[in-house]
């Protein structure tokens, strides 16, 4: 599963990270990050993941999904979902399409 690497006719292990994100993307996306980003080792800030998640949930219900379906998709509590669905400080001007 997932790409051999062979460099100079010799098998290259990647970390398990990588194998992990091979995984999670597929092959395909998996190339086009390395070619991207090859040789660097970029940093994804949880902050970085948590806004994000933050504002995808706040497009989804202004979009009319329950607190309850975004609970169950995001793997988060219904208060919580509350929480995020009256925060005031998000941007929702990136919303709009």
């Amino acid at each position: 599963m997932g790409i051999k690497v062979c460099f100079w006719g010799r098998n290259m292990e990647y970390s398990d990270e990588m194998k992990r994100l091979n995984e999670i993307i597929g092959d395909e996306l998996f190339l086009k990050v390395c070619e991207e980003f090859g040789g660097s080792s970029p940093y994804i800030s949880k902050k970085v993941v948590i806004q994000k998640k933050r504002e995808m949930v706040l497009k989804e219900y202004k979009n009319g999904v329950s607190y309850k379906d975004l609970a169950k998709k995001y793997n988060l509590t219904i208060p919580y979902i509350r929480e995020i669905c009256n925060y005031s400080d998000i941007d929702t001007s990136l919303f709009s399409e």
